[in-house]
């Protein structure tokens, strides 16, 4: 599995998990404030998503970090909060398939970021990445395995750290 493999994987759980359409998250190029009239660093945000309600609209950023051994270290928390506060979001949460250091745990406190680990299934990889006899499927079956595969992993993700 690749990181944009795990992205949309942690799209497709997140999306369900949060009763929110898919096509409401994506990925987005962002611009961070700074000084007025001044263009802020410029943020490369794997999901990105609104809420609205009479009162407000609420933006909420996350980071997938895809992992092969090694956790989720503090500076990888830090990077998030910076860009939490240059982009101005209610909420961030940081998504990895591995786990999370103790510095880590730490800054994520003290900012008020989430941490969820959300692990695929060993076979999640065919509905992502099609075999050569899964291509010969119907495209039907493969959305459907893929569906599946959603719903195991929605139903054993960890949250770690919740919302505040």
């Amino acid at each position: 599995m690749t990181g944009r493999d795990y992205e949309e994987f942690v799209r497709s759980v997140l999306s369900r998990m949060l009763r929110i359409p898919v096509e409401r998250m994506a990925s987005h190029r962002l611009s961070g404030r700074s000084f007025p009239n001044i263009q802020g660093p410029q943020h490369q945000v794997d999901l990105y998503f609104e809420e609205e309600t009479e009162a407000a609209r609420y933006v909420t950023i996350v980071e997938c970090k895809y992992r092969s051994s090694s956790t989720v270290d503090q500076q990888d928390v830090q990077n998030l909060a910076f860009v939490k506060s240059s982009l101005q979001a209610e909420k961030a949460i940081l998504v990895t398939n591995r786990g999370f250091t103790l510095g880590a745990w730490q800054v994520a406190k003290n900012h008020g970021i989430a941490l969820m680990i959300v692990s695929p299934p060993e076979t999640a990889t065919s509905g992502i990445e099609p075999t050569a006899s899964a291509c010969r499927r119907s495209l039907a079956a493969v959305r459907e395995a893929r569906a599946q595969l959603i719903e195991e992993a929605a139903a054993r993700v960890e949250v770690v750290l919740k919302w505040r």
